[in-house]
């Protein structure tokens, strides 16, 4: 986009989807990166954020744990830190959604190990998808819509990964309850953002797992009545 720029700075990097552009003031060292899980020791520092914006995550120096972001910021914080190595300093700037063009100054001290959802064990990977889902409903409850939609959103992607592969003492049968429960969640989010056909999919994919869900038999009929003529209101 115009506003990430054509990348021909070596020290400056656009991510591959786009949604961030970095430009490196000070190269860190070593190879290993900070993922899903990393506890990170960081130094942020953040231009001005518009209302739309909502909370910034961290300012000044302190700890970010990857995974635990559920705003447009601390979003791309996460995916700054994702990219960095232990001792670099960078400039991080949004490239879309509404805070497209928020900026912010990282240095990344150091952090606990290596992340990235594949280094997770089942059990921290069930753990991850529990917590996501409690602070998601948390988050609903407060009104906070959009962010509960974001954990919920995560915990199913980290839920998918887990197919065949369930901590010991898990049955098949509590993975696809609590995977129906997230897309029932997901879908409630989503009709209150006016994301009607996605709250329709997610509800017919909750509904695969519990077909007698009344909440999700009403949900998929709600959602739909905002988008008529459309083929599921029936």
């Amino acid at each position: 986009s115009d506003l990430l720029g054509p990348q021909t700075d070596p020290s400056r990097w656009v991510s591959p989807d786009g949604s961030f552009v970095k430009t490196v003031l000070e190269p860190g060292s070593g190879l290993d990166k900070p993922g899903e899980g990393s506890r990170c020791r960081v130094e942020v520092a953040w231009e001005e954020a518009g209302p739309e914006c909502g909370e910034l995550p961290l300012d000044g120096a302190g700890e970010v744990v990857v995974g635990e972001a559920d705003t447009e910021p601390g979003e791309l914080l996460e995916r700054c830190l994702e990219s960095m190595l232990p001792g670099e300093r960078c400039q991080a700037r949004l490239g879309t959604g509404a805070c497209a063009g928020l900026t912010c100054s990282v240095r990344l001290e150091g952090f606990d190990r290596p992340g990235g959802s594949w280094r997770l064990s089942s059990e921290e990977k069930w753990d991850w998808v529990r917590r996501h889902r409690e602070v998601g409903n948390e988050l609903y409850r407060a009104g906070e819509v959009t962010r509960a939609a974001r954990r919920y959103a995560k915990a199913l992607r980290l839920l998918v990964t887990l197919r065949g592969e369930l901590p010991a003492g898990r049955e098949e049968s509590e993975y696809e309850k609590d995977k129906g429960k997230l897309h029932a969640n997901l879908a409630a989010a989503q009709i209150k953002t006016g994301q009607h056909a996605n709250a329709v999919r997610n509800c017919t994919k909750a509904l695969e797992a519990e077909p007698r869900s009344v909440k999700c038999l009403y949900r998929r009929g709600l959602a739909p009545a905002a988008l008529r003529p459309f083929r599921l209101a029936r």
